[in-house]
Order: structure tokens, then sequence, then C-alpha cells
């Protein structure tokens, strides 16, 4: 089974604010991993492509920043099973796991083949190693809002 894309790229050009990227739009050399083509340095606003791969070709990463807890993947199971998997993960070129290891197990237990991924060609391993880290320590830091949470003020 291959590598389905679910959004293609536009066939026309759109170009992006000048401000959505830092410092006059620097670009680093074309590498394998950018697909040899020069990429913007502090790029804000990447361009992003979902692409549904199998769950066989991804990789646990070596490298996760969080332990690993059956707690998680319990939990996710029921969200998954509610509304479906309406997140992609991350992956590098090499389709080795950044983010969505609870997710990515999820799937498995519920017998998911594929699962719609993003994957960060364009990161070098120091910055892919950063985004992990930023990605996970961001989700720790927001506070709930009670006066939302509120079953009765739930939509029905």
């Amino acid at each position: 089974m291959g590598t389905k894309f679910i959004n293609l790229p536009s066939k026309t050009s759109s170009e992006k604010p000048k401000h959505a990227v830092c410092d006059g739009d620097l670009t680093t050399k074309p590498t394998a991993a950018s697909g040899g083509f020069p990429r913007k340095q502090n790029d804000l606003l990447p361009d992003l492509k979902i692409v549904s791969i199998p769950i066989s070709d991804n990789k646990k990463s070596d490298h996760r920043v969080r332990k690993e807890s059956n707690n998680s993947i319990r939990k996710i199971i029921p969200t998954i099973t509610k509304f479906g998997v309406r997140k992609p993960v991350i992956l590098t070129s090499e389709f080795e796991l950044i983010d969505g290891h609870a997710l990515m197990e999820g799937a498995v237990q519920l017998g998911i083949k594929t699962i719609p991924c993003i994957i960060a060609s364009d990161l070098s391993e120091a910055e892919i190693r950063a985004l992990r880290i930023a990605l996970n320590k961001t989700q720790e830091l927001g506070d709930w809002d009670n006066n939302v949470l509120r079953v009765s003020d739930a939509p029905a």
C-alpha cells in the first residue's frame, strides 16, 4: 500500500505575506532532506501537506521526550472511536514519529491501517529534537476554563 495524498497543493501560486518569514527570507543550501530545494529559515508558514501513510511504514522514535503511558493510550481510544483520527501525526522524512505516539498507538490498537501525517522533511536533527520538546511542553502550559467546561453549558 503506497502513500495517498489527501490534499494536493493547488496549481495556482500563492505568495506568502512578507511577514510570514523572519529575517528577510534567508534560505539554506539545498539538501536531500529538503528535496534538493533551498528552504526558508524561520519559515512561519511552511508548506504543509497531509498525506495518508500506512501505519506499518511509520517508526516509533527512539528519542521520545515523554515516557510511554498506557493510560494516555487508553484515554485516546474512545476519542478516536467517537470522532475518528482528526489530527495528523508528524513524521521525519524517514517516517520516524516526531509527535503523535499515543495517537498512533491508539490507531494501531483499533486496527486502523493508515493515518494522516505531516512529513517534516525540511528540519535538521537538532530542529526535530527542539520541535519534539516544544510540542510536548506546550501541551502542559494551558489552564482549563471551567466555565466553558461545565456540562450545563454544553451544546445538545
